[in-house]
């Protein structure tokens, strides 16, 4: 901070630097991040060249990863070296003076809408649906003019699940031929009559014998005739069919009709084998074969990369489905300064003070990834992306926005946003006389 405050100077000459007379200053975490949003406007003498600044923001998260854009980490990280930018602010002349915020926020219907940057910092073009996946310097990580931020985080219900399945009772088999002689007897003809005991007539049902064709059930009542090839002539021996009952969601109750085989011998001298077949079924069992997507509220790093989830949102009927998309770095950066409390409950994090034992769950993530071999490794380029999320301060406790390690099991919860008709704008340029910003 003292190299800041050095370059200010005494310009009444009476011995003291009034506050008045303070023009320079260590910029807060926010001036930083606001910086990074409207980058493009900087004049081309401004630049970043350096992977992180200290800042004068006093809550444990102190260091803006300059590079990483919105990224910020706590004051842990200073034996990095950070470096030093020096701000001040315009159109007064005193640190105290207003700084307007780039964004308004309307908290009916949860629209934020940039009204502190010029256009050409901005996306102009409207974004129906996801971004495709990008890095942080790409055009998908600019801001819109204002976008929506959804009123409840991405939770994708269960479709397709259907457990509906024919309960069914099985009567009496019903075998011909002879149960018992003195030689082998095949085939088996079985009648077996069956019961839907859960039938709607508003479904389709259809038994099948083995891998058999279907065959199409009419009422809840039927018989089904079965015919079992048993050739062995071995005490003991079973042949068996697998009978499906099958409703049209796919869903089928299955039971086992069984022919075993016990043979006998009688007499001392003249001896008779006897064959005796008797005939069992089996428990009928339920097979549920439609469940369907099971409901989903965590994503991990390739399913955000790839996947079209926040097109599955919708909140207002279905009029906005397919418009959402997971935000960028810098939408995400805006979450939880204007939904606070909502988001910030269960934020996964280590408790202040270096305590290791996270305090929640929940981790936030963008659409948007950095490379960071490309700036610690340039001879490995693409090699290890690490992807922007909302998480609490390892100091402070606070959220912040930050890349990290070992991100690819881990689960992360989206809240979706999207375009929105910008509200009222009233531009204040940052870098003309009598603005309300600030200089670097």
């Amino acid at each position: 901070m003292f190299e800041c405050l050095s370059r200010n100077r005494d310009l009444n000459g009476d011995g003291t630097i009034d506050e008045d007379e303070v023009r320079w200053y260590l910029p807060s975490v926010r001036q930083c991040i606001f910086a990074w949003c409207g980058k493009k406007s900087l004049p081309t003498e401004i630049s970043f060249e350096t992977t992180n600044y200290a800042t004068s923001t006093n809550q444990g998260f102190r260091i803006w990863w300059a590079l990483e854009g919105t990224a910020i980490s706590s004051w842990d990280n200073k034996d990095t070296n950070p470096m030093i930018r020096c701000v001040r602010n315009l159109g007064t002349n005193s640190t105290s003076g207003e700084v307007s915020d780039i964004t308004s926020w309307d908290q009916e219907n949860y629209v934020v809408t940039v009204n502190g940057l010029k256009d050409e910092t901005l996306r102009t073009n409207m974004q129906i649906g996801e971004y495709p996946e990008h890095e942080n310097f790409d055009a998908a990580s600019t801001l819109p003019k204002a976008f929506k931020i959804a009123s409840a985080d991405l939770n994708i219900p269960a479709s397709g699940e259907d457990t509906y399945a024919p309960a069914i009772t099985v009567g009496e088999l019903n075998p011909t031929g002879i149960p018992e002689s003195q030689s082998n007897t095949t085939p088996h003809n079985i009648t077996v009559p069956v019961t839907i005991t859960n039938y709607d007539a508003s479904k389709n049902y259809t038994y099948q014998i083995g891998a058999d064709n279907e065959v199409n059930v009419t009422s809840a009542e039927f018989n089904v005739s079965v015919t079992i090839n048993h050739t062995s002539t071995s005490n003991g021996t079973t042949s068996s069919k697998t009978i499906k009952i099958k409703s049209d969601n796919g869903n089928y109750t299955s039971f086992n009709v069984t022919v075993t085989l016990t043979t006998r011998t009688e007499g001392f001298i003249w001896q008779t084998k006897y064959y005796t077949y008797t005939y069992s079924k089996s428990t009928p069992q339920q097979t549920i074969v439609a469940g369907g997507t099971p409901a989903k509220n965590t994503f991990k790093y390739t399913e955000i990369m790839n996947g079209d989830w926040c097109e599955k949102y919708y909140q207002e009927g279905t009029d906005d489905l397919g418009k959402w998309r997971i935000p960028n770095e810098k939408e995400l950066y805006f979450i939880p300064m204007y939904c606070g409390e909502e988001i910030t409950g269960n934020l996964a994090g280590y408790k202040p003070s270096g305590a290791q034992t996270e305090t929640g769950t929940m981790r936030y993530a963008a659409k948007t990834k950095y490379n960071r071999n490309l700036i610690h490794d340039p001879s490995n380029p693409g090699n290890t992306f690490m992807i922007y999320h909302l998480q609490k301060d390892g100091s402070s406790g606070t959220p912040i926005v930050t890349t990290g390690h070992n991100q690819s099991g881990a689960d992360f919860t989206i809240r979706c946003v999207r375009d929105a008709p910008q509200g009222t704008r009233s531009y204040d340029s940052s870098y003309s006389s009598g603005g309300k910003g600030f200089g670097l």
